[in-house]
Formats: C-alpha cells, structure tokens, sequence
C-alpha cells in the first residue's frame, strides 16, 4: 500500500493539476447540459431545497422549516449550518452546488494522492481518479446538493488512516478520531467507521485510546439529540425517524434490512467486494484481527442497517470505501494482467447502475423544474394562506406561507401521526391545527377523506426518474373550490409550452 514515493514533487504536482483540470472540465460539460446551456439551474431532487430553507431559518436564529414551529428536516447534522452564512445572499440556492463543486476537486486530489502513494504510476493514477468520478456518479452527486460529495470526501480521509492500520504502519490517532467526529456531524451512517475504529483499540488493548475513541466521536451527535429533544423534538431528526420506522422488532428490522440488502445487485457487489479485500490481504499478508475490523465491519454494518437507492446516493459512501481497498490491495498483489482486467471488469459491472445514473440527470433536473418548480409558481402567484404538501422541496423553499409537511420530514406532529394511523383521518385533524384549507399531493402517498375535494391535477408530461409521481394533485374544502379552480384555469393559460397539464375537475 503506502510505499516511499519516488515521484518527484513537481512532477506530482504538474499530474495533478492535470487531475483537477479534467474534473472541472467535466463538470462544466455536465452543469452546462443539466442547465441547457446555463439557462435554468435546478437541482436533480428535491432535498437540497428543504436543507437551504431550513439553514435560512437558522440563519435568522429558528431550528426549523416553518417559522412557527421547531422540526429538524435534515439528515446531516452540520450542512444546514454550513449554508446558513449565506443564508442572506443572492445566490444563496447556488450555494450547495458551490460548495460540492470545490468538494469533489478535494476528493479527486486525494484519491489522485492515495494512488500515486500506492506507487501506481501518474498516468495510471490520472485516469482511475476520473474513471472513479464516473463509476460513483460523482459528478451527479455535486449535481444533487446535499452533503454526499463532503461525505465521499471524509471517507477517503478515514480510508487513508485505516489503509495504513492494514498496513500496520503508526496511525494518526489524533487525525482518525477528528475525523470520525466531523463525519458522523455530516452522517449518521459514517457511524459504522466509528464501529470499526472502536473494535479495531480493542484489539489493540490500549484502555486510554478506547475510551477517546468511543465516546469523543459521538459527543456532537449526542449533544445534537439532547438539543433536539431540548426544543420538542425527537432524539433523532424527523427524516432519519421517517427512514427507519418499522412495525416489526429491531432484530427483525435488521435481519430483514440484511437480507434485501444484501440480495440487491449493489449490495451484493459490496459484499463481494469486501471478501475480496479479505483474501487479497490475506494473500498480501496483511490479514489480521485488527485489520478484519476496518476491512469488513463497516460494509457489514451498512449491509445490516444502511439503505440503497434513491439515485445511488445512500450507499455511495460504503461503495467508494471497498473500492479504494481493493484498488490499494491490488497494488501490492503482483497479479497477473489477466487478473487485473477481470478486476476491472467486475468493478465496471458493480458501477454501471452508477455509470447510467449519469443519464438521467438532465431529465432529473427538468423534473423538479416542471413538477415542483411549477407548482411553486402557482404557490407564489395565488395563494396566500398556509398549505400542505407531501414533497415540501423547492415549493416549501420560495413559497411565502407556512408549509404542512404531510409526510411529516419538516413536522414532528404530521410524522407521528402518519406513522401511528391505519387511515387518513389524520389529515383533517393536523390541517384544521395547522388552519391548512389547500393540499398538493400525490394520491399514491395519501388519501384525503371525503371532505377534501379534488379540484385539478398537475400532470408532468415528460419521463419521470426522480418524482414520487407524474401528478400532484389538487383538494380543498368545499368553501374554496370555486376561487381555486379560477386561479387553476388562470395559471393554465400562463403555461405556455412547458411540458406540464393542468387538468381541472
């Protein structure tokens, strides 16, 4: 693995400025294309729009996505506070992107980095850090706004301190245990490097640097949970709860999570992967209990509790991790060429969903834009009361009134009660607290009871990849159906050419 570098400083530098050069041409192409020639930026899901509202309303000293009350919307502890500085500027919905775009350059160097310390030659170095970026759908990733590009970016950190553990070289303990702290700040699941640190000093038997190990990390994350329940809050945020409810017992939960995990083609790959990595260390002569615990406990903890899916973004983190493993064992492997294109072959097709993923984020981009963006345009344009929602995004970011949360991310009161009803009475109930007379939902998710009545549809005429449906549709109470189904058919006029129908009933 990490070996005395031969490679001069300027030459190192000169390929790296290489690197960074072709992923910020890449980028550009990438943004360019998403915004139709930097004519409309929208990001790829919908998320980002509840972090940037949320950090707002921290920036003007509330914890919450309405004014009115306290929620906490964001998985990540410290991404909303991070964006909150610019919370005031004209650019502030650019802001995540910015920040992602420095980010993933940050990532590339440090992978290019880690691979020439593998004394991988510069040129081979170059070309896997930007085949990397494609095979994660790193360029998406910085394309979607949230915190996964920053989490990639720790990851690669952690690996380089748990790399030279397998190596059984001296660790920064100092550096490894900073970083597990500011990485569980960015997500709860970066806990499993936390799980694998800690089991790693066990073995080792050094009392002081177990106890630093386990209880140093996690002191943010547990002060973030006594200040949630502090302002009315569950111990965990709302998005997180609405992730991991389960009617069934927490055995159960796992070994069920276990099991469509760990049958899934990326979650079977990761698995793959990590056994890989055992008996290449094995062959390399690097296996052993203390290297086992960094090597197999956190793929094994994410395949027994993480999640997949939702654009390849929840696992990304564990994917990159087994990855850089398996490139670094390779390196010291003396295997034959044969070997290494079978290598090759088995990570493109672990990464091809990845690859492909990069597809859709022209069309993704357009949906949120014509979906969400739309609906916030009739929002702004003619309401002026509070309503409800059940994808609060971008409409819950530029809407002037308070927004109903009915999937309950950003309302503590709506999760509760969507999680505890066999019906949707409920609704009725939390919108006649909340004084909500107008709901925008998709009839998939729920189902208003019969005093809501269903006024129009906005239909999305174009192929849906990211959307929880092609149509939102329209209820009010009897008292409103006549003043919103004039604004329905004045907005439709105004529509243009867009790919949205709005349908009235």
């Amino acid at each position: 693995m990490f070996k005395t570098q031969e490679l001069s400083r300027k030459t190192r530098m000169q390929w790296l400025a290489f690197v960074l050069l072709t992923a910020v041409m890449y980028q550009v192409i990438f943004l360019a294309w998403v915004t139709e020639g930097f004519q409309a930026f929208t990001y790829t899901l919908d998320d980002p729009y509840i972090h940037l509202k949320l950090a707002k309303n921290i920036a003007s000293g509330h914890y919450g996505f309405n004014l009115s009350e306290n929620s906490a919307p964001s998985s990540s502890i410290v991404w909303p506070f991070l964006l909150a500085p610019f919370a005031h500027t004209y650019f502030f919905e650019y802001v995540p992107f910015v920040f992602n775009s420095v980010l993933i350059l940050c990532f590339v160097a440090v992978v290019f980095d880690l691979l020439v310390n593998f004394q991988i030659r510069p040129a081979v170095s170059y070309t896997i850090s930007i085949l990397l970026l494609f095979f994660i759908n790193g360029f998406g990733l910085a394309l979607n706004g949230l915190e996964h590009v920053l989490q990639l970016l720790l990851v690669a950190l952690i690996f380089k301190q748990f790399a030279e553990i397998v190596e059984r070289r001296q660790e920064s303990f100092g550096q490894l245990v900073g970083l597990l702290t500011f990485a569980i700040m960015i997500r709860y699941e970066m806990l499993v490097f936390w799980a694998a640190a800690v089991a790693f000093y066990l073995t080792k038997r050094d009392p002081k640097k177990i106890c630093i190990v386990t209880l140093f990390p996690l002191f943010p994350a547990v002060a973030f949970s006594f200040f949630l329940k502090w302002i009315g809050l569950g111990f965990l945020p709302s998005s997180v709860m609405a992730k991991t409810a389960s009617d069934t017992s927490f055995l159960l939960t796992v070994l069920s999570t276990f099991h469509a995990n760990a049958t899934s083609r990326q979650g079977l790959g990761i698995l793959l992967l990590t056994i890989i990595n055992v008996l290449l260390a094995r062959k390399t002569h690097r296996l052993s209990w203390a290297s086992v615990t960094v090597l197999v406990i956190p793929s094994v903890l994410h395949l027994l509790v993480g999640k997949f899916g939702w654009f390849f973004r929840y696992e990304v983190y564990i994917l990159v991790y087994v990855i850089l493993f398996f490139i670094s064992l390779l390196s010291v492997s003396n295997l034959s060429r044969w070997r290494y294109i079978l290598s090759f072959a088995f990570l493109c097709w672990l990464c091809e969903p990845y690859i492909f993923s990069l597809s859709k984020l022209h069309q993704a981009s357009r949906n949120i834009r014509f979906q969400q963006g739309v609906t916030a345009e009739f929002m702004d344009k003619y309401l002026k009361e509070p309503v409800g929602l059940n994808d609060i995004g971008l409409p819950g970011l530029r809407y002037k009134y308070e927004v109903l949360d009915l999937w309950g991310l950003a309302s503590q009161d709506a999760l509760r009660k969507r999680l505890s009803s066999r019906d949707f009475d409920w609704i009725s109930d939390i919108a006649n607290e909340k004084g909500v007379d107008i709901l925008f939902i998709y009839e998939s998710w729920l189902q208003p009871s019969a005093e809501w009545k269903k006024v129009g549809e906005f239909i999305l005429l174009e192929k849906n990849v990211v959307l929880g449906g092609d149509v939102v549709s329209v209820f009010t109470r009897e008292e409103k159906i006549s003043k919103l189904k004039n604004d329905l058919i004045s907005f439709k006029g105004e529509l243009g050419n867009l790919p949205v129908e709005v349908k009235i009933y």
